[in-house]
């Protein structure tokens, strides 16, 4: 709708470089200018992060060019890319810059435009109000201070606070109060007799921004018990009438339904670490940035998450960590956004997942000693949306009945239905053919058991791990394992151990050597090279070889006897398909939850 005339003389008059430079480091070389480009991640791990100067701005052409991730355009392009606003807001941006007239529209295009711009100003001035009011809400600022929220967080996101009342508004807008709240969703008409009434009341207000600073909307967390917990400001079709409940939407600029809380505070961390954490609400946000990490933003209702949203990070960073509790409402929140995410995957994004222990929210987290570092750890091991994905699945469903499998591959069939990335569709499609697919095999005695753990671990290519509650002389000694153990060793194969602490304990009482298993088991296993790692409170029984067998059942691999008052039949069942890997990985996450020290 712009005219193609007026977006050449606002280029013409614009200096690439000027601009460009402002938010990032450009070094001249000759008539053009190199800097480190702001669109892709290091190059060369290896190489301490240090990322080339790729970056170039020519003056001459009044472009910007990147040769390692293509990245070109204009300074509008580079608006769009960089700050993630859409084409109409990066030529406004621009014009400001310049100090051109803003761009020419449409009679009909204006009269919206107008709209719009008093929505914004309506929002603002209740903004103002409520930030004011919290100044003077005791038990508001009572609820942020338990949350860990400093003055200076508050300030800096513009928190605010919306008192009990019904029209207190009336007393900011006076006579404008139902024209100029109800048009900004403030205000809501009753469906009974037509009176006007505030929105938001006895509420922490949190605003969402754009890159200019404009408020797109309020949203307002209830400070006392009401329904819903979260609630938002909406725009009404049209002109408010009494007693009739207006449909929200069309006032609503796009860059409104796309707009996340934390957006504007975190653009700049997001483009240096390549990657933004997505989490729940807004008080995660706040109490995340409080603990110095400000790459995270939330959607602006808690759960209200919308395709909108996704696509404008995508078009910030390549990839998106979503970060939740493991509540209830956490799981849920992780899987619509999975279910969101999937028709918009592409080879050139990524989405991972880091489901928080116990229950956690991300500021919980931080507030444990060593907090930040157990929650970067979390980052860093966030599972691959497609391991989320049959993670999910498996959950859901019972894979040892037909008609679990039925149900499984119904609703999986579904979801990959919404994808149009071919290749990783493929794949994903594949993999949950495998997981219902599975192949069983059964060991029901002990020298079955025993001849299959030294055939599996003689043939293992990278890694066994064995969980074995208890570990005795009896048990490591029935055949020689400890020197099959040794050659799989010395030909790189790691050999991992995981038992209980608590029996462990419990049998070094009774043995003069002072071990934590019996005696003489640990420093046997640790001599051939097997790595020994104590946890709390297992009691299964379990063997993954690579990603090749998992072996589950009775069977304690590691102490079992094979005569005498402590035999018994024992049963497990070896599986060769279902995904080995990823099991493997959900085993690896639940023995490094309950490691122990000790």
């Amino acid at each position: 709708m712009i005219p193609k005339v007026y977006i050449e003389k606002l280029l013409a008059a614009a200096d690439i470089v000027g601009i460009i430079g402002a938010e990032v480091k450009l070094t001249r070389t000759g008539s053009n200018y190199h800097g480190i480009c702001p669109f892709h991640g290091t190059d060369h791990p290896e190489d301490g992060g240090v990322r080339p100067k790729s970056f170039k701005v020519s003056r001459e052409n009044n472009t910007y060019h990147c040769f390692v991730c293509n990245a070109h355009g204009s300074v509008i392009n580079f608006f769009i890319q960089h700050r993630g606003v859409g084409f109409p807001v990066a030529v406004e941006m621009l014009a400001a810059l310049v100090g051109a007239e803003p761009p020419p529209c449409a009679a009909d295009q204006a009269v919206m435009k107008a709209k719009r711009e008093a929505v914004a100003e309506s929002l603002q001035i209740a903004l103002d109000y409520y930030q004011r009011s919290l100044r003077t809400s005791p038990e508001a600022i009572a609820m942020l201070k338990k949350a860990g929220i400093s003055g200076k967080t508050a300030a800096r996101f513009k928190i605010g606070f919306a008192p009990d009342g019904w029209q207190n508004l009336e007393g900011v807008f006076k006579d404008r109060y139902e024209e100029r709240c109800t048009a900004a969703g403030l205000a809501v008409v009753s469906k009974h007799g037509g009176k006007v009434y505030d929105r938001l009341r006895n509420r922490v207000i949190f605003p969402t921004m754009n890159a200019r600073d404009t408020v797109l909307g309020l949203a307002g967390l209830a400070l006392a018990f009401q329904v819903p917990e979260y609630l938002r400001t909406t725009s009404p079709n049209k002109s408010s009438k009494k007693g009739v409940k207006e449909k929200p939407g069309t006032l609503d600029l796009h860059e409104a339904k796309e707009s996340m809380f934390g957006l504007s505070q975190a653009n700049s961390s997001m483009h240096a670490k390549r990657f933004v954490v997505l989490v729940q609400d807004c008080m995660d946000v706040l109490r995340l940035h409080e603990g110095g990490i400000q790459n995270v933003v939330s959607s602006a209702e808690a759960g209200k998450l919308k395709p909108e949203n996704i696509a404008r990070l995508f078009r910030r960073t390549p990839c998106i960590v979503c970060c939740f509790p493991s509540t209830k409402r956490g799981a849920n929140m992780a899987w619509n956004t999975m279910k969101i995410v999937l028709p918009m995957l592409t080879d050139a994004v990524q989405v991972r997942f880091a489901i928080l222990p116990d229950e956690q929210s991300p500021g919980d987290l931080l507030q444990m000693e060593d907090g930040r570092e157990l929650f970067q750890l979390m980052l860093n091991s966030a599972l691959p949306l497609s391991e989320f994905f049959l993670q999910g699945l498996a959950s859901k469903y019972r894979l040892d009945d037909l008609e679990g499998k039925a149900k499984l591959l119904s609703d999986a069939d579904a979801l990959l239905a919404t994808m149009s990335a071919p290749k990783t569709k493929a794949l994903l499609d594949e993999a949950v053919r495998e997981l219902v697919a599975d192949q069983l095999e059964l060991l029901d005695s002990v020298d079955e058991h025993d001849q299959w753990l030294k055939s599996v671990i003689a043939a293992a290519g990278t890694e066994v791990l064995i969980v074995s509650p208890w570990i005795t002389n009896a048990g490591i000694r029935r055949f020689d394992l400890c020197g099959i153990i040794a050659a799989a060793v010395a030909r790189g194969v790691r050999i991992r151990v995981f038992t209980d602490i608590e029996f462990s304990r419990e049998r070094r009482r009774l043995y003069a050597s002072g071990e934590r298993s019996d005696d003489g088991a640990e420093a046997a296993l640790l001599a051939a090279g097997a790595q020994l790692h104590f946890v709390n409170r297992i009691h299964g029984k379990i063997v993954v070889v690579d990603a090749t067998a998992l072996c589950i059942g009775s069977f304690n691999w590691l102490s079992a006897a094979k005569a005498g008052p402590y035999q018994r039949h024992e049963v497990s069942v070896v599986h060769r398909k279902g995904n080995i890997a990823l099991r493997k990985t959900k085993l690896l996450a639940t023995m490094q939850s309950r490691a122990s020290d000790s």
